[in-house]
This record gives structure tokens, sequence and C-alpha cells, in this order.
């Protein structure tokens, strides 16, 4: 399965609901899906999805290992939301010049929920 596919599933898991998401984030998903379609079937979308781009943060942050905890010294092992914010800001690219579509992002989580 590719990164796109795993982050479509997930997007769809929650807009559906299957997985719980406030109202913003099931935006975020929403946004996501549109623009996805609209890439596959809009020749003038003028963005496009890279996945080597979007595969190598998620092989950058397995090269990393959790310092503390029973977890000490394994790799990190992106969860599918962590995926999901960190794959769009590098997979997402500019047609015209290979540029990246999004340079920041925002997220608010949660105490204990694998932010750091």
């Amino acid at each position: 399965m590719t990164i796109l596919e795993e982050l479509i599933q997930y997007a769809q898991d929650c807009v559906s609901g299957e997985i719980i998401s406030c109202r913003k984030h099931k935006w975020a998903c929403e946004r996501f899906l549109r623009e996805v379609e609209h890439m596959r079937t809009d020749s003038e979308f003028p963005y496009t999805w890279n996945e080597e781009r979007a595969n190598e943060i998620a092989v950058w942050f397995s090269m990393l290992r959790h310092r503390t905890s029973i977890l000490a010294g394994q790799p990190i092992r992106l969860t599918t939301w962590q995926k999901f914010r960190h794959c769009q800001l590098y997979g997402w690219r500019r047609k015209a010049d290979g540029r990246k579509r999004f340079t920041k992002t925002f997220t608010e989580v949660a105490r204990k929920n694998a932010k750091s």
C-alpha cells in the first residue's frame, strides 16, 4: 500500500466516523479527499502528489530512535495520523516548479498522544 492510499483510507475513516475526529480534522480530511480527486480528474489542478517525497519523511523518522520509556532505542514509526500530517507537507507539490505546496502546519492534540 502506498502512502497516498493509506492517507486516503485514513481520511475516509475519519470522515465516516470510524476514527473519532474533531470537526476541523474532518474538514482537513474532506479537503484532502477532494483535492486527491481533483488531482486525478482535473488536468488544470495546480498540484500533484509526489509519493517519493512523502515516503522520504516517513523513512527519515524511522532513522530516529526513541530516547526514553520501554521504546528506548527502537526506531520511530509514524502512526497514521502523524503520516497524514507530515506526508502532506512533503508529498503535495506544485506542478509548475516542484516546490512544496505547504510550508507550515499546526497541530493541537491532547496530552499523551504521540506528539513529540
